[in-house]
């Protein structure tokens, strides 16, 4: 029997979950290796090609969609990304068309998390 994807409860708690802007756009799982002393912002950062690239906190991400009709399915993406990942952060690349990545470290060390797209005019 293989063993469980500690990945699995982003996958449920996303499916189907459409982050809300001028385009809203699905979550997308996401799996990196992780080189030693990288921050996850370096990270993101070496995987785009000269956005900028901020970091919010993960508080600063979720305190506008309490307000939304998907307010208790984003609690609920919250405590998966809280519970799967260690040290989650929010890093945002882009001005107009933005990815946004929930990250932080798999059990197994990697980089994980879902990634999302705003379109901010």
């Amino acid at each position: 029997m293989p063993a469980p994807d500690p990945l699995q409860p982003l996958r449920e708690a996303g499916d189907g979950l459409l982050y809300p802007s001028e385009s809203d756009a699905l979550f997308e799982v996401f799996r990196w290796p992780a080189k030693a002393g990288m921050s996850a912002r370096e990270a993101v950062a070496a995987r785009t090609e000269g956005e900028p690239v901020d970091e919010q906190t993960i508080d600063a991400f979720f305190a506008p969609l309490a307000d939304t009709d998907d307010a208790a399915r984003f609690a609920r993406l919250r405590q998966a990304v809280e519970r799967s990942l260690t040290d989650p952060t929010v890093i945002r690349v882009g001005e107009v068309r933005v990815a946004i990545y929930l990250i932080g470290r798999a059990p197994s060390g990697e980089w994980a998390g879902l990634r999302t797209e705003a379109v901010e005019t």
